[in-house]
């Protein structure tokens, strides 16, 4: 082995060794929804370096299946270190095993396309691994275009007619679906349907976080009711401390019908008992029914910031 290609695989070791790391200590190190996408794309670099510090070994070298036995190998590892972090209180999930594999597969073909000397092959090689790095990099690549289509939509809050926008948005307790509809010139987009449950409604979580400029926060609801309901809205910054009288609590008296709900941002700001709540660190809005003695069904309209 050449010196270059020693120091090489040093630092191979070197990053392997920190991604153990950062894998298997407890604790988040991003945070944010966005974030989590970017500490999971460390799952796919810690396949990569594992199936290239694999592939160097000499039980490898002489081996005709390899690239597949180095893949296979490569995997098991990465099995073992999701099953290493149930008992650390880790975020072991089916989805990070997978994603280290393809960027496992992705490098193992780069590699096989820069020994491989026909043209016509090498290109094949390639196109496999830059797939294989896509795919693994999708939930990543997917999210980034989510937070584009987000803010460029801004000061609209939540879409629910945006595909994209429905990954920030997590239903509870409720039958949910995507339909446009227009009643009486207002457009709606999803349907939530509550159940007598604990606290059913939807959570729009992660935001555009800066509310300042803005006067008030507003929204167009159509209930499908026999007598009224009240529904919680809540609103929460990324200081919250999970109590109640930390964030911003607004019942709202539902009747049948459209139903438009304006509330002003000094409401919202000077919610919280102890301090103000951060205007340009928002964080997540929770629409809920907190006493449901029947089920009934609601349209929602697109939610924003007015000035």
């Amino acid at each position: 082995m050449s010196n270059g290609r020693h120091v090489f695989q040093h630092w191979l070791l070197v990053l392997f060794l920190l991604l153990m790391i950062a894998a298997l200590v407890p604790g988040k190190f991003l945070e944010g929804f966005l974030a989590a996408r970017v500490q999971d794309a460390g799952h796919v670099v810690l396949g990569a370096v594992a199936a290239a510090l694999l592939s160097g070994t000499t039980v490898f070298l002489h081996t005709r299946y390899r690239p597949l036995l180095v893949w296979a190998v490569a995997a098991l590892f990465l099995l073992v270190i999701e099953l290493i972090q149930m008992p650390l209180q880790r975020d072991a999930s089916w989805l990070d095993l997978l994603l280290g594999m393809g960027g496992a597969a992705a490098i193992l073909f780069f590699m096989a396309a820069a020994r491989t000397v026909g043209s016509a092959r090498k290109q094949n090689y390639r196109v496999l691994g830059i797939l294989f790095l896509l795919l693994a990099l999708s939930p990543l690549l997917f999210s980034t275009v989510a937070y584009v289509a987000r803010n460029a939509r801004f000061p609209v809050l939540a879409d629910f007619s945006s595909p994209l926008g429905r990954i920030f948005l997590r239903p509870h307790g409720v039958d949910y679906s995507h339909e446009q509809v227009v009643i009486e010139e207002e457009t709606f987009s999803a349907r939530m349907c509550m159940r007598p449950v604990n606290w059913p409604g939807i959570s729009i979580d992660y935001v555009a976080p800066d509310w300042r400029g803005y006067k008030k926060l507003g929204f167009v609801l159509y209930a499908e009711l026999d007598e009224p309901v009240d529904l919680e809205l809540r609103v929460h910054d990324k200081q919250h401390s999970q109590e109640y009288n930390d964030r911003f609590n607004h019942s709202i008296r539902l009747h049948a019908g459209i139903n438009r709900v304006e509330i002003p941002l000094d409401d919202i700001k000077y919610a919280p008992v102890t301090r103000e709540m951060d205007m340009q660190a928002i964080q997540g809005i929770i629409l809920f029914a907190p006493d449901l003695e029947r089920p009934f069904c609601v349209w929602l309209g697109t939610l924003q910031l007015l000035p």
